[in-house]
């Protein structure tokens, strides 16, 4: 028969409380895990956003893998359970309750700090990938707009030789002794 009691709002079956950490090893136990994923989820943000697709598909898979990686470090942060009593009747019991409580609220303050920082990368990546997507279509814009007013410079040079041609071979032209008869 499984046996099936709560804990903090979460309902665990008989065998799934071996995972669970005592709220005053919250440091020790959960920062270690959640400094690898936070790890792992910037080391994707960097790789994923040096691809060349679209903006939005880029966001998008960002945003699952975000979604995911808040998921994870929330189910770490339900696996914490004070280990003291909450029905405390002696001073010391409920100091140790109140101790566990600080605790447990510490413990969800650096769940949120390790989730906003992810957050603010990920913005900040996403934010940076668009302004250099930008900024390379203006530049291969001004490299087209480059390339035909080279072209336009080469016609120039040429349009300058046939005037200095025709300038060359007008004086001769008026010279002639034709040209004095009809004036």
């Amino acid at each position: 028969m499984i046996g099936i009691f709560a804990m903090q709002g979460m309902v665990y079956a008989e065998g799934e409380t071996d995972n669970l950490i005592d709220v005053l090893e919250c440091d020790t136990k959960l920062a270690p895990e959640f400094d690898t994923q936070t790890t792992q989820f910037l080391q994707f943000l960097d790789q994923h956003f040096q691809n060349k697709s679209s903006d939005s598909t880029l966001v998008n898979t960002a945003l699952a893998r975000y979604y995911t990686y808040k998921k994870i470090l929330l189910e770490d942060y339900a696996r914490i359970q004070p280990n003291v009593n909450a029905i405390a009747t002696d001073t010391e019991a409920n100091t140790k309750y109140k101790e566990a409580l600080d605790q447990y609220a510490k413990c969800g303050e650096m769940t949120k700090a390790y989730i906003n920082l992810a957050r603010e990368k990920m913005m900040q990546r996403i934010l940076d990938s668009n302004a250099q997507k930008k900024a390379t279509v203006i530049v291969e814009k001004y490299k087209a707009i480059n390339r035909q007013l080279g072209g336009l410079g080469v016609n120039m040079a040429y349009l300058y030789g046939y005037f200095k041609t025709f300038e060359n071979k007008l004086p001769g032209f008026l010279g002639n002794e034709c040209m004095k008869k009809i004036f």
